[in-house]
């Protein structure tokens, strides 16, 4: 027995200096195991409608799964996340909190 999930993307590309909005579109797919499938067609119809560029090594990087094992795959992920909150939180804030009040005195 399979599982179809549904899934919609709305993926925006705004002009971080002004903050405006250039562009925006919708992706909607079920799937089931092949979430790198359509993570890689979703990439691919962005760059498409962008006017990007894509080489034949980027193709290949599309097109080419990370892994077959997407919980692995979500693990990975996870942990990716919990790194930079760590990273943030125990190193950059505090930097940041230190020379703000060295700037204070």
């Amino acid at each position: 027995m399979k599982i179809y999930i549904n899934t919609r993307i709305t993926a925006q590309l705004i002009k971080g200096s002004t903050g405006d909005h250039l562009w925006a579109d919708n992706y909607d797919g079920k799937y089931t195991e092949e979430v790198f499938k359509f993570q890689s067609d979703i990439a691919t119809k962005i760059a498409l409608a962008l006017n990007a560029v894509i080489t034949p090594e980027e193709k290949q990087k599309l097109v080419t799964p990370p892994t077959i094992h997407v919980t692995a795959y979500d693990y990975i992920l996870r942990a990716r996340d919990e790194k930079w909150k760590y990273w943030f939180l125990k190193i950059r804030l505090p930097g940041r909190m230190r020379r703000d009040n060295m700037i204070k005195h």
